[in-house]
């Protein structure tokens, strides 16, 4: 057995062998990347989607809010409004009425 000759041909071999191990590695990595930003792209969609479904129904909350507001301010101002003519009637009954003792 030539030593020398078994041991050029081993290290080639390993060599060899080294050379797929490192293309094996090399294109997992390059499949894993694509796959994390495959990931990243459904992910960033997904919260795009899910900030304009907020936004939309932040809206329309606002939109009810701001009805409901309006609804209250003409109540009260209705309410305002009827109190002032209560408030001028008795006055003008009590002058009236002082009115008519003089």
């Amino acid at each position: 057995v030539d030593l020398a000759a078994h041991k050029t041909s081993t290290g080639e071999a390993l060599g060899v062998h080294r050379s797929e191990i490192n293309s094996s590695i090399a294109a997992q990595g390059q499949a894993l990347s694509a796959r994390i930003n495959e990931t990243s792209d459904s992910c960033r969609a997904h919260a795009q989607e899910l900030a304009a479904a907020q936004l939309k129904a932040l809206g329309e909350h606002r939109a009810e809010l701001d009805s409901a507001i309006l609804t209250q301010s003409q109540t009260l101002k209705t309410l305002v409004n009827e109190t002032a003519k209560q408030h001028q009637q008795a006055l003008d009954a009590h002058g009236a009425r002082a009115n008519a003792t003089d």
